[in-house]
């Protein structure tokens, strides 16, 4: 199954676009800095991450405090995906935690690349500190996954506390 979208070019002319429909899933994950990982080249990740973001579709929101990110990606699966596989296989990310991966409907941060934003990581670590995790292997790089909704809805509202104070901001 597939949808149509109207095109429309600088000289007025239409276009009618048929693409098959993709499966969006969404990726909330945390982690820590590894220790070589230097917080001066932040601001370079962020501007990469957003270019080649926008080039695959992808959108989400990165938060970075006190030696820990906080990510949510959304887009294509298989693009979702390969992200995930190369973050696991990133030398500056250590104790990665998934806390939600699902196909999803809507994006919640589509009209972002990648929101950023620096955080007090103090409220995750406490929502962390009681998980219990069931351990997965992706081509001999651990992760965890988390099993209580409860953590994973209070790390979710972390994130969306975030976006929707970023938002009534104007930042896109």
């Amino acid at each position: 199954m597939g949808y149509c979208k109207i095109i429309n070019d600088k000289l007025g002319c239409s276009y009618i676009l048929y693409a098959e429909a993709i499966t969006i899933k969404r990726i909330i994950y945390t982690s820590d800095a590894s220790p070589s990982f230097n917080e001066k080249y932040l601001p370079q990740l962020v501007e990469s991450c957003q270019k080649q973001n926008t080039e695959l579709g992808v959108s989400g929101i990165l938060l970075y405090g006190t030696g820990k990110f906080l990510q949510v990606l959304e887009g294509d699966e298989t693009e979702i995906d390969n992200i995930f596989i190369r973050i696991l296989k990133d030398e500056r990310h250590q104790n990665i935690i998934v806390i939600e991966e699902n196909t999803i409907k809507k994006k919640d941060f589509e009209n972002w690349s990648m929101g950023f934003s620096l955080f007090n990581s103090n409220e995750l670590n406490e929502s962390l500190s009681s998980i219990e995790t069931a351990e997965l292997s992706e081509k001999a790089l651990s992760t965890f996954r988390v099993s209580d909704s409860a953590i994973s809805n209070n790390i979710k509202d972390i994130l969306y506390g975030f976006r929707d104070s970023l938002l009534s901001q104007n930042y896109h």
